[in-house]
């Protein structure tokens, strides 16, 4: 997400990646299939050379723009597309790398021979899915179904029980890692406190591990579109680019966004009014 200014108005055009994550869970995009190794390194590899994994890596840049196309990671671990992303841009943004030696491991790595194709899993969906979402273009279920698969995939095994219910089961719950079952949160309903937590034994639903490289993969398309025009870059969230001009795209993949073209008066990256068709955000006040 990235927005020039909060509480600002300004005259938008918008575009939306089509299918953001329909098309790149369809894709020949690489996922591994078998679990990863610690290792330490003592130097970061090149793009060419990069294995397929996460990499603790301190990233630096004293130039903005970079913020509109990179997301920083709070921990300072990056999955190789993101890496080979920035690296590919580092002489323009000025980008420093520093490989995290603090005597623990700095690299969780995949085997070459474990690593294959996502559409070697999903083609017959994606092919399902984009004709009929070329049969019927505006409807809601056909556009959730392409849009929410990956996150059905991804989901966590999570349980929902009351104080009671936990002491009954004798469940280890809390926030640590040695916990058996991590808090996610807790709700009130009808005076009775309900814990949603997920076992950390079996944190996933299914045995297939896609959220990483997805995720940075979308946002690589969207700054791959937000580079050719840096400098006209208002807002980015998700699969949605705005600029304060009309942008000759030139892309059968993105499409006009009508909720964010126009003047728009931008409280924050999601709370907005465009004052031109008068539509308001959920969260605008």
């Amino acid at each position: 997400m990235y927005l020039k200014e909060e509480n600002i108005e300004t005259q938008c055009t918008s575009y939306d990646r089509k299918m953001c994550y329909g098309n790149i869970l369809g894709s020949d995009m690489k996922i591994p299939t078998q679990p990863g190794c610690e290792f330490t390194l003592d130097q970061l590899p090149n793009k060419r050379d990069m294995s397929y994994g996460f990499y603790r890596v301190k990233i630096t840049t004293d130039n903005k723009d970079f913020n509109k196309c990179f997301t920083f990671s709070k921990h300072n671990v990056y999955v190789e597309l993101s890496l080979k992303f920035a690296m590919k841009h580092k002489k323009k943004f000025n980008v420093k790398f520093e490989l995290i030696m603090d005597g623990e491991p700095n690299a969780y790595l995949y085997n070459e021979d474990d690593i294959v194709s996502l559409n070697s899993m999903t083609y017959m969906w994606h092919e399902k899915v984009s004709a009929l979402k070329a049969q019927y273009k505006s409807n809601g279920l056909i556009k959730f179904l392409a849009s929410s698969t990956w996150g059905t995939i991804q989901q966590l095994n999570t349980h929902s029980y009351t104080y009671e219910e936990i002491q009954k089961k004798k469940l280890k719950f809390g926030i640590s890692v040695t916990d058996s079952h991590n808090i996610l949160e807790m709700k009130t309903i009808k005076d009775i406190d309900y814990y949603k937590v997920v076992d950390t034994n079996k944190a996933y639903k299914y045995n297939l591990r896609i959220k990483p490289w997805i995720t940075s993969q979308a946002r690589n398309d969207l700054a791959k579109m937000a580079i050719k025009n840096i400098e006209h870059v208002i807002r980015i969230q998700t699969d949605s680019i705005s600029f304060d001009k009309v942008i000759d795209i030139n892309d059968d993949g993105y499409a006009l966004e009508s909720k964010t073209t126009g003047l728009i008066h931008w409280a924050t990256v999601n709370s907005y009014h465009n004052k031109t068709n008068g539509y308001k955000s959920k969260t605008y006040k």
